[in-house]
C-alpha cells in the first residue's frame, strides 16, 4: 500500500471508501475535498482538524505526486469556499501560506491581493501587539 494510502486511512478512516478506490492521490483528494466542504456546512471541526493535519503531511512528503495532489485538489480552491477562507489564518502558518502563494495567487487572480491582506491581518490580529 502507498504510503499517501495509508496515511490518509490513518487519518482519515471514515473516508475508506474513496481513499481505497482511488487511482491516485488526486482522485482521493477530491472526494476529500468535497468531504471538508460538508464538514464545514456541518461545522464538524473536528474532520477539518484531521483534513488539514493531513494535507500539511502530504504538502511536506519527499513524493511530489503527494504534495501535487494536495496542492491542487485541496489547497487550490479553499479560499473559494466562505467558511474555509475565513477558517484559514486558523489553518495555515505564514511559511505554508508561502508555500501555496503562487497557486493562491494562480486561482483567484486579481482577488488575491484582498485575499492575501485579509489572511495577513487576521495572523497580525491574532497574534496581538
Amino acid at each position: 500500500m502507498s504510503v499517501w494510502r495509508r496515511k490518509a486511512l490513518e487519518w482519515l478512516p471514515e473516508c475508506r471508501e474513496v481513499i481505497t478506490e482511488a487511482d491516485n492521490a488526486m482522485m482521493a483528494w477530491i472526494d476529500i475535498k468535497f468531504a471538508c466542504e460538508d464538514a464545514y456546512r456541518d461545522q464538524n471541526t473536528e474532520f477539518i482538524d484531521r483534513v488539514f493535519a493531513y494535507a500539511r503531511w502530504c504538502l511536506n512528503s519527499r513524493s511530489i505526486d503527494t504534495r501535487t495532489a494536495a496542492a491542487i485538489c485541496f489547497y487550490e480552491d479553499l479560499p473559494d469556499n466562505p467558511r474555509a477562507r475565513a477558517d484559514l489564518p486558523n489553518r495555515l502558518t505564514l511559511s505554508e501560506f508561502e508555500k501555496l502563494r503562487d497557486l493562491f495567487q494562480y486561482q483567484l487572480k486579481d482577488n488575491f491581493p484582498a485575499f492575501e491582506k485579509e489572511f495577513r491581518a487576521e495572523i497580525r490580529r491574532r497574534r496581538g501587539p
